[in-house]
């Protein structure tokens, strides 16, 4: 292991936007004086913490007119450059959209989203696809939108998980006559082309 790579006990990523981690190192191991006497060897992220810090005020003074996007990025270096040439993830993964029923009415769906596959850490980690965004609507047969069942903006930050929705009985009786279906849009970190689908038909009478 070279002398800049992460130890074995360090946090790896990527982040929750798909962007690798670390974006900075230092050693975290150093050798300190006990109040005791004598000296003891002290480990972690507070040591690693210190270390940047002190690497980070030398630089401010060396550069005293960098703004701090400056700061950071020099700090950051070849891992910085890693994390903005990373490639764009796939789509997030959404699984089929499957109607709730309450004996002959559709009260619901649910559907499972993003994917998490648990990895060995010394041989590439866990694999973590989250989605960034869900809109959740209900459509007519025309593939109008008939009621926004997310927030305006969507549900954000989302772990992989089975989701489901429950429409509300006022919302039931609100839907005039006739077919609809659930659409699910479905967007990844770092992505602006979503994944969509679209629940089996239903009517209302």
């Amino acid at each position: 292991m070279g002398p800049s790579a992460p130890a074995l006990f360090s946090s790896r990523g990527p982040a929750l936007d798909g962007t690798p981690k670390p974006d900075g190192l230092a050693p975290g191991v150093a050798v300190a004086a006990l109040p005791a006497g004598g000296r003891g060897l002290v480990t972690g992220t507070a040591v690693a913490a210190a270390r940047l810090a002190v690497q980070a005020s030398r630089l401010a003074r060396q550069r005293p007119a960098e703004a701090a996007a400056g700061l950071r990025a020099a700090l950051e270096g070849a891992t910085a450059a890693e994390a903005r040439g990373a490639p764009k993830p796939p789509p997030v993964p959404l699984g089929p959209l499957r109607l709730t029923r309450r004996g002959d009415t559709v009260v619901g769906v649910r559907f499972a989203l993003g994917a998490f596959d648990r990895g060995d850490p010394l041989a590439g980690g866990s694999r973590l696809e989250p989605a960034a965004r869900l809109d959740l609507e209900l459509i007519d047969a025309a593939g109008a939108v008939a009621q926004r069942l997310t927030p305006v903006g969507g549900a954000r930050d989302l772990l992989p998980a089975e989701y489901g929705y429950r429409l509300p009985a006022r919302s039931l009786k609100d839907l005039a006559p006739g077919a609809y279906r659930f659409r699910a849009t479905a967007r990844a970190p770092r992505r602006t082309s979503p994944r969509v689908r679209r629940s089996p038909a239903f009517r209302v009478r």
